[in-house]
């Protein structure tokens, strides 16, 4: 650590050892998820509801976020859908 307080070190130089998440045991996670339904739905067939459990506040926000993630809307196209509830958070 530096006067000012800060850490520095060189890509390689970690002083600490990282771990890709997948392989981390159950313990360590800080979020556990349990699935409770999954189904395939039509893009077209998306709710205002279904748009609000996506993270977003409206249908044509949710819209837009995935025209930007994957370059068009096609209310055609079947995706899967997959529900869960939290079994543990730590906060």
């Amino acid at each position: 650590m530096d006067a000012a307080g800060q850490y520095h070190w060189n890509p390689g130089d970690s002083p600490c050892r990282w771990r890709s998440p997948i392989h981390m045991p159950r313990w360590a996670s800080r979020i556990t998820l349990e699935i409770s339904d999954t189904y395939q739905q039509r893009l077209g067939d998306m709710a205002e509801a279904d748009a609000k459990a996506e993270g977003v506040d409206s249908l044509s926000e949710f819209r837009e976020l995935w025209t930007h993630l994957h370059g068009t809307w096609d209310p055609g196209l079947a995706v899967r859908v997959i529900e869960f509830r939290v079994v543990k958070e730590i906060t």
